[in-house]
């Protein structure tokens, strides 16, 4: 018996932008913006003082993922 694995793809650039914003405004739960299931949100899974923190977001349903990170400095995503 075989097992599929579903290859990740990314957000668009919109999508992205909105989980940005999402991120920013709240600590709760995040809905995906394509299929509005909730987000795993992974992070930050790395931070250095220049770059900021890196985040890691997937959505499972529908194989989406993005790598957001937050403005230097802020602790809080960039827009």
């Amino acid at each position: 018996m075989s097992r599929f694995i579903h290859t990740p793809v990314t957000f668009t650039r919109d999508e992205v932008h909105r989980i940005r914003e999402l991120m920013g405004t709240r600590d709760a739960e995040i809905d995906c913006p394509r299929c509005g299931e909730m987000l795993e949100v992974v992070g930050p899974i790395a931070g250095e003082e220049i770059r900021g923190h890196i985040y890691q977001v997937s959505c499972p349903p529908c194989h989406r993922s993005a790598i957001i990170t937050d403005a230097p400095g802020t602790g809080r995503p960039a827009e």
